[in-house]
Parts: structure tokens; C-alpha cells; sequence
């Protein structure tokens, strides 16, 4: 396992092995509250879990983002054919996101 600070929290990773070569994967990692109850039909709301911002450095590496598709009626990040990596064993930093999908989207 391998452990990263944000700046809404702590994200446990995992090192697997993709093609002979040791690749950090982070899943299901929160952007905003979950939209249930009261946030059910609203915008967005910032995590409240909030914790100190660990150091960066200075290597930067390409990062691409797939936002999957799908017509806006189906779809979602744990299709297999969206996990990228394959494309992390090259440096690639792949980041994926879901989105609201229907008529609370």
C-alpha cells in the first residue's frame, strides 16, 4: 500500500504489476460529498475533511484524462476498457473521473 496526502485527505493506494513494471494505482478517490440526501439535486460540495498539504517535487510528468463517454446514458470508470495502466507503465500519470449520468446529472 502506499499512502498520499491531499488537501481533503488521505488516499491509500495500491503498487501492482502491469507488464513487468510496478505501477501506483488510486481508486475511487472523492472529489466532493457524495450527492445523497439534502446535496441530492445541487451542486457539487467541497469534501469538509480537510488536512495538511504534503510537499511536491519538482518532477513533472504527463498526465491524461479520460472522461469516458457513452451519450450520457451510460458508462462509468470501472469499464475495463477505461483502466489505464497500460498507459501508467510509460509515465503516463492516466487520471479518470465519473459524472453524474440521467436525469440528476
Amino acid at each position: 500500500c502506499i499512502d498520499v496526502n491531499t488537501t481533503s485527505s488521505v488516499v491509500r493506494g495500491l503498487t501492482i504489476n502491469v507488464l513487468n513494471i510496478r505501477v501506483d494505482q488510486f481508486l475511487n478517490i472523492p472529489y466532493a460529498e457524495p450527492p445523497v440526501g439534502s446535496l441530492r439535486i445541487s451542486k457539487p460540495t467541497r469534501l469538509k475533511r480537510v488536512t495538511h498539504v504534503i510537499g511536491t517535487n519538482t518532477t513533472k510528468s504527463i498526465v491524461m484524462l479520460w472522461i469516458y463517454g457513452g451519450g450520457l446514458s451510460s458508462g462509468s470508470i470501472f469499464d475495463t476498457q477505461y483502466n489505464g495502466s497500460v498507459l501508467a507503465t510509460h509515465d503516463v500519470v492516466f487520471v479518470s473521473t465519473n459524472y453524474r449520468l440521467g436525469p440528476f446529472g
